[in-house]
């Protein structure tokens, strides 16, 4: 019998890649236009567990789901007017010396156009977000640069990309989402993992959300841990979450991202994302709705809690500039 001619044999994914048939929901039809053709060559579909069947039918739509179907639709509107992700970009001159320079210190974040708070770039490397209240609250901050490029391969040794994200603050019903993206996203009035080419979890139920609009997956407890004060009922000592992608290996083919919290390494939340590699950027995406207080660290701050993110095989900018991928 001819090798060539068996079925290839896949490993179960520790959690599903984008659907690829068009099923409805309950109230919010799946959108067409960020739904990827199937993959001939791609694994069996995946189908959940029993167990997150049952959270998904008890919170379809998450243990705090705050957003309008208002939003919703503008967000699928938006996926309409702009049905295809940014092809991956080359680095310009000013931008190679800057990368090389500064290392993870050219990294920082960039607002939505309507944002209501305050960045700042701290002495100690870290980039501090102050958020006040707004109406509007659903935004995302996007990374300046991105943290896994299309066009340039991962230098020998690398072993992936990780940063962190530390919580000092979360008002009354605010909601940090920690993640990663493609561009374009509706940034102005949606979290990350709601919609097309990106993943997160979400602080308010510990959720996980790729390109899931319809209530996401329990994934770990609320990000609500703690000294509390006496005057603000969610607000927090500090907690540190942290997420990583793996570059494709023998040893992870699939790619996973996975997160850390105060230090701990969680179970993988995603694998199969944002393949094949060469046709995306992907950035790293936080997500903020209502009053926070966060510091973003993608290697130039202070060490990482996660002790194996501060090994050299884990810092960001390490692809191989000189050499794009043919």
């Amino acid at each position: 019998m001819n090798n060539n001619d068996s079925a290839p044999q896949y490993a179960p994914p520790a959690y599903p890649p984008p659907r690829t048939d068009r099923v409805p929901g309950s109230s919010h039809l799946s959108h067409p236009g960020y739904i990827p053709r199937p993959d001939p060559s791609a694994p069996p579909q995946w189908e959940a567990s029993v167990g997150e069947a049952q959270m998904v039918q008890l919170y379809p739509f998450g243990r705090y789901h705050d957003a309008g179907k208002n939003n919703f639709d503008r967000g699928v509107k938006f996926c309409e007017w702009h049905p295809h992700i940014n092809p991956p970009q080359y680095v310009g001159y000013e931008h190679l010396d800057l990368l090389r320079t500064q290392g993870a210190k050219a990294w920082t974040v960039s607002p939505p156009s309507q944002f209501n708070g305050k960045i700042t770039k701290e002495r100690d490397g870290t980039i501090e977000i102050k958020t006040r209240y707004d109406p509007e609250t659903d935004k995302t901050l996007v990374s300046s640069f991105p943290l896994l490029w299309g066009h340039y391969s991962p230098r020998e040794g690398a072993k992936g990309v990780y940063y962190e994200v530390e919580i000092e603050k979360l008002g009354r019903d605010a909601v940090v989402a920690i993640g990663f993206g493609c561009l374009p996203y509706p940034t102005d009035f949606r979290l990350p993992g709601w919609h097309r080419h990106s993943a997160a979890v979400h602080s308010d139920d510990g959720f996980k959300f790729f390109e899931n609009p319809m209530g996401g997956l329990p994934y770990t407890e609320p990000f609500r841990k703690g000294r509390m004060s006496s005057r603000e009922e969610n607000s927090l000592t500090a907690e540190i979450i942290g997420v990583g992608i793996y570059h494709p290996s023998s040893d992870n083919p699939s790619g996973a991202i996975f997160y850390t919290r105060n230090g701990y390494k969680l179970e993988t939340a995603f694998s199969g994302t944002f393949f094949p590699r060469k046709d995306f950027d992907v950035h790293a995406m936080i997500g903020i709705s209502g009053e926070v207080k966060v510091s973003i660290n993608f290697g130039a701050g202070p060490r990482f809690k996660w002790q194996e993110g501060n090994e050299a095989g884990w810092k960001v900018g390490q692809e191989n500039f000189e050499k794009p991928r043919v």
